[in-house]
């Protein structure tokens, strides 16, 4: 807590067990607290109440031994409010199950740093206070089991998207909302991609655009390679695209019978 920025660090003795992380520094993201070595945190995070809770501020993990469990079961989403943010560097996070991460605010993700999502609908869903943003950097990775959309109850929701190396990767394991892309950034969000892998694992028929590319800020590098499919796709699978930004590299990959499908525009690659 406090309005001030601080640092836990240790140069020996054994790893910290904490019961619970509560971030509450001010009342924006202008102030943080850093790890910058290693704990341990065993807490179920199952419940509604997590062994992370974010409030205020930014809770940077900085080291390589932090691996925790931000969010398990099939019920309570762990939640990053707009005045809050996560950065995971070099350190790994994990969600567990079918539940997410409602994105309001700052999750960031560089050096090394891991967040692995899995079991089923582990999805990111951001909101419409403008203050979503997700950032992949460096040599980190993120892996989505299901997808990175808008709530499927209303349309306006802004992301501010970044990413300049590292690999993401969408609809590992399902899709199970299917008004919504599995990979989608449009209407007054922002896309800026400079780097890295961006890769939609699998599509989810041809109603709905799988990757949905409409935003109204808009950067893509030749550096950065976006690809459709991936071996762990079902078979025949369908992967609709829709984007009215052109993109630079694209790989089409995928199982048996996999498709991907223009709906609506026309593509440009360049």
């Amino acid at each position: 807590q406090g309005q001030n920025d601080n640092v836990y660090t240790r140069s020996g003795g054994n790893a910290p067990a904490f019961y619970q992380l509560v971030m509450n520094k001010g009342i924006n993201q202008n102030f943080s607290f850093a790890f910058e070595n290693s704990f341990t945190i065993n807490t179920d995070a199952s419940g509604p109440v997590k062994p992370v809770v974010l409030e205020n501020g930014v809770l940077a993990l900085n080291h390589s031994g932090i691996d925790v469990n931000l969010n398990t079961g099939n019920t309570y989403d762990f939640k990053i409010p707009p005045t809050s943010g996560l950065i995971l560097k070099d350190a790994s996070a994990n969600v567990n199950g079918n539940v997410g991460i409602s994105l309001n605010g700052l999750l960031k993700l560089e050096g090394t740093g891991r967040l692995i999502m899995t079991g089923g609908d582990a999805y990111i869903v951001y909101g419409a206070d403008g203050q979503a943003t997700l950032e992949v950097h460096d040599s980190a990775e993120l892996s989505v089991g299901s997808q990175i959309r808008r709530p499927s109850a209303y349309d306006p929701a802004i992301l501010r998207y970044r990413q300049t190396g590292g690999t993401v990767t969408v609809g590992t394991h399902s899709v199970t909302t299917n008004n919504r892309g599995v990979f989608e950034v449009t209407g007054n969000s922002s896309f800026r991609m400079t780097g890295g892998e961006l890769i939609i694992a699998r599509g989810h028929g041809e109603t709905e655009a799988s990757f949905l590319l409409n935003p109204a800020d808009f950067l893509l590098d030749d550096n950065a390679t976006i690809y459709f499919g991936h071996a762990s796709a079902p078979n025949n699978n369908v992967l609709t695209i829709r984007s009215t930004r052109p993109l630079p590299n694209v790989v089409i990959e995928g199982g048996s019978g996999f498709t991907a499908r223009l709906r609506s525009e026309p593509l440009t690659v360049n």
